[in-house]
């Protein structure tokens, strides 16, 4: 399944913050001023995703807070697709509120402990009693009676995020935490690469986007920890990770996993935030372009972040998704919620980034 609108909302500690309902394409760019809510934005799903797999650690997550999602998915893999909307409001660690439907019926309909669920078998709601602190595909996941329940469970199975703030050259050193995911995700993409015999691609791309090499390779240490490789053309010597800039690394990264994803050919939704970090103007134009590139027609869905505003030129105008934040609330404009001025603004001739100085995404001066 994928993303294809999103609403969240959260209160903690009382502070709170909104994002509007937010349409979302299979490749996305999201561009907003710094603290407009890009980042909170992609970690509401990434939350959501975290939620669904168990892997949160709720007691820090949720004190002292309460969080909404109101999700739209759409399954792809069935002809013709079917569209399913999920909400949740979790208060601390209880689940308040729990819904999940598609285009025929109510599939959960749940508060609290008590709720109804649709039976595959009886083709009736049926009532249950789950533990206030779990969410229902945490505790009734059956494929023939629950079938929608796993595909909750396959879209949170076939995540991947990458968030380059916390993404560094010598990650390898460290244990347990998201930069050992990220260095761990590398390290397999990049195995798999080398198994098939996909090293010519993944050398060219990079090669394109600004940095000449002649080699990858990954080196296994006695600890079982592993660190990459890369054979510069203008260098007579490897360099390894540690000695590579961050840039360097951050986009060596994003293109080792985006050729793993393509080996695969399964679907994925990938989170990538401060996407071409660290990387001057034509590199990060460049990588973007060339991951949006490779991304078309497969069945990932990209959803993409950035502070660099220029970036905005390097895709298709209905893959912009544009953050603007009023108080505590964010909301987006983009090609599906406001098409018809994004069309009159297709007709200018202009670049993207005219569209977004001049605001041309929600307003139009005829004169």
């Amino acid at each position: 399944m994928i993303i294809t609108k999103l609403e969240y909302s959260e209160n903690v500690f009382g502070r709170q913050w909104k994002l509007k309902s937010t349409d979302l394409s299979m490749h996305n760019l999201i561009i907003g001023l710094n603290a407009t809510g890009k980042t909170r934005s992609l970690n509401a799903i990434l939350d959501l995703r975290l939620c669904i797999m168990k892997s949160i650690i709720y007691s820090s997550f949720m004190k002292n807070s309460q969080r909404s999602w109101d999700i739209e998915f759409l399954d792809t893999q069935i002809t013709p697709p079917v569209k399913y909307v999920y909400k949740l409001i979790l208060s601390e660690i209880q689940v308040e509120l729990e819904e999940f439907k598609n285009d025929e019926r109510v599939l959960i309909k749940r508060e609290k402990d008590n709720g109804q669920i649709f039976s595959e078998s009886t083709k009736k709601m049926i009532d249950f009693s789950p533990p206030e602190k779990e969410l229902t595909v945490n505790v009734r996941r059956d494929k023939k009676e629950f079938p929608f329940l796993e595909k909750l469970w396959s879209w949170a199975d076939e995540f991947r995020s990458l968030n380059f703030t916390q993404f560094s050259p010598h990650f390898v050193m460290y244990k347990d935490t998201l930069e050992r995911f990220n260095q761990d995700l590398v390290i397999a993409s990049l195995e798999l690469i080398l198994n098939i015999k996909r090293m010519d691609a993944l050398i060219a791309d990079f090669t394109n986007i600004g940095y000449p090499i002649k080699n990858i390779e990954v080196i296994k240490i006695p600890n079982g920890d592993s660190f990459i490789n890369v054979n510069e053309e203008s260098l007579g010597f490897n360099t390894s990770q540690g000695y590579m800039s961050q840039g360097m690394l951050r986009a060596l990264s994003t293109i080792i996993i985006v050729e793993a994803f393509l080996i695969r050919n399964t679907p994925y939704t990938l989170v990538i935030d401060d996407i071409g970090e660290g990387l001057d103007f034509e590199r990060s134009s460049k990588l973007t372009k060339l991951i949006m590139g490779k991304l078309k027609d497969t069945k990932i869905q990209l959803i993409a972040a950035s502070n660099d505003r220029f970036l905005i030129n390097a895709v298709d105008i209905t893959s912009l998704n544009i953050l603007e934040r009023t108080g505590h609330t964010v909301e987006s404009y983009n090609y599906f919620n406001n098409k018809e001025m994004f069309d009159e603004f297709s007709l200018t001739g202009l670049n993207n980034f005219d569209l977004l100085t001049g605001k041309m995404y929600k307003e139009w001066d005829n004169n």
